[in-house]
């Protein structure tokens, strides 16, 4: 899988990228992007690139993506990196 497939996410993928930038720079899904201040939106940027990073280093296999990432938890039995919940 070539760089540029990792950086376009297929259909249906794309909120599960968006949802791992978000929970990583701790911003709630349904925070107005207007009222975040400056630095929840530098957290967002350089939450944008580490995702991204991560992503190229593990392949795109959310298995192999890092332990703190909500994605290798995205299964029936899968629990938050933080507070040990319900995915």
């Amino acid at each position: 899988m070539s760089p540029v497939d990792l950086l376009l996410p297929a259909p249906g993928q794309t909120f599960r990228v968006g949802d791992e930038i978000l929970f990583q720079a701790r911003v709630h899904p349904k925070q107005n992007l207007s009222r975040l201040d400056e630095a929840a939106l530098e957290a967002l940027y350089r939450n944008l690139h580490q995702m991204f990073d991560a992503a190229i280093e593990a392949g795109a296999d959310p298995d192999r993506m890092p332990g703190h990432f909500l994605l290798p938890q995205r299964h029936d039995d899968g629990q938050c990196p933080r507070c040990g919940g319900k995915v």
